[in-house]
C-alpha cells in the first residue's frame, strides 16, 4: 500500500510543476506590462525599466520561474503587486470563505445525491426512478452561474428569504453564516449532485441484483441492514471517483459564483488578480488550487486502491 501511495505521489509532483509553469508562461505572454501598470499614468521609459528590474521581469522566463518555484516550496509566494502585502496573507484572508462555500456545497452534493440515488435504485424502473433520472439529467445541462442568477431572483429578490450578496463569518452565528452560503452552495452543488445521483443509482441497482444480496435477504436480514451493511457500502466505491473529479470542478466554479454573490473568496480574488495583472497573487492561487486538487485526488486514489487490491498491483 505504501509503494502504491508513493507511485501516485510521484505522478502528482510533476503535474504541479507543469501546471504552475504553464500558467507562468501564459501570464508572461499575455498583453500588457505589469511594470507599466504599477508605474501609474504617463510613466517614463526609465521608470518602467526600473520597475521591471526591481520585479525581475528583465530576466529570462526559466530563471524567473525557477526563482519563484524555489521560494514557493519554502512557503514564500512573494508580495502582491497591487498593495505590497504578502501573497500568503492575501490568500489566507480569502481562503476561509471559499473553504466554507465548497464544504457546504459538497455536503449538499453527498447528502442529496446519495439519498436521491438510493430512492431511484430502490424504485428502479418505476415513476420515482424516472422522475429522479429526468431531473438529474436536466440538472447536468444547467450552467451554475445561470442557476445562481435564478436562485437570487426567486429566493432573494422575490421571496427575500436569503441575502443576495455578501458573507458573514461563522463567528457571527451559524444561521448568518449559512444563509449567505446556501444559495451559492446550491448553485455549485447542482451539477455534481446530479452526477452523484446517477452514478449511485446505477451502482446500487447493479449491486442489488447480485447473488450475495439475495442470499443476505434469504437469511432473514432486514432490508435496511442489507442496504446499509452490504449494498450501499459497495455501491458507494465508484462514487468516490466522481466526487474527486467534481470537487475540482466545484473549486473552479467558485470563480463565477463568488462574483455573482459578491463573496470575498479566492475565486473573486483570482478574477481581480487577472484584471490587475497581479502575477504573484495569481500564481499563488494557481499553486494552491492545484495542490488542493492533487491532494484530494491522491487521497481518493489511495482509498480506491486500498479497497481494490488489483489496482495496487
Amino acid at each position: 500500500m505504501t509503494l502504491y501511495a508513493l507511485r501516485r505521489l510521484a505522478v502528482a509532483l510533476p503535474i504541479l510543476v507543469a501546471v504552475t509553469f504553464c500558467v507562468f508562461a501564459l501570464v508572461d505572454l499575455a498583453p500588457g506590462d505589469p511594470a507599466a501598470a504599477i508605474a501609474g499614468e504617463n510613466p517614463t521609459a526609465e521608470r518602467i525599466a526600473e520597475i521591471r528590474v526591481m520585479l525581475g521581469l528583465d530576466e529570462p522566463l526559466l530563471t524567473r520561474y525557477f526563482s519563484w518555484f524555489t521560494s514557493a516550496v519554502q512557503a514564500d509566494l512573494g508580495s502582491s503587486l497591487a498593495n505590497g502585502q504578502s501573497v500568503t496573507e492575501v490568500i489566507g484572508d480569502r481562503l476561509p470563505v471559499t473553504i466554507s462555500l465548497v464544504a457546504v456545497s459538497m455536503v449538499i452534493t453527498l447528502v442529496v445525491g446519495l439519498a436521491a440515488g438510493m430512492v431511484a435504485a430502490l424504485r428502479h424502473g418505476r415513476l420515482a426512478d424516472r422522475v429522479i433520472t429526468a431531473l438529474a439529467s436536466g440538472a447536468i445541462a444547467l450552467p451554475p452561474f445561470w442557476v445562481a442568477l435564478v436562485l437570487v431572483l426567486i429566493f432573494s429578490v422575490n421571496l427575500s428569504w436569503f441575502p443576495s450578496i455578501g458573507y458573514e463569518p461563522l463567528a457571527a452565528g451559524l444561521w448568518p453564516w449559512l444563509s449567505h452560503l446556501l444559495l451559492p452552495a446550491i448553485a455549485l452543488a447542482l451539477l455534481p449532485m446530479a452526477e452523484v445521483t446517477m452514478q449511485f443509482r446505477q451502482a446500487l441497482a447493479t449491486v442489488l441484483k447480485l447473488d450475495y444480496i439475495t442470499n443476505a435477504e434469504a437469511r432473514g436480514l432486514s432490508r435496511p441492514r442489507v442496504l446499509g451493511k452490504h449494498a450501499a457500502k459497495n455501491a458507494a466505491v465508484p462514487v468516490t471517483t466522481v466526487f474527486a473529479y467534481r470537487f475540482a470542478q466545484v473549486l473552479g466554479g467558485t470563480v463565477a459564483i463568488e462574483s455573482v454573490f459578491d463573496l470575498p473568496g479566492i475565486g473573486r480574488l483570482a478574477v481581480n488578480s487577472v484584471l490587475s495583472r497581479d502575477i504573484p497573487v495569481l500564481l499563488g492561487l494557481v499553486a494552491l488550487t492545484t495542490l488542493i486538487v492533487l491532494v484530494i485526488n491522491l487521497l481518493v486514489d489511495i482509498s480506491y486502491g486500498y479497497f481494490n487490491p488489483k489496482v495496487r498491483a
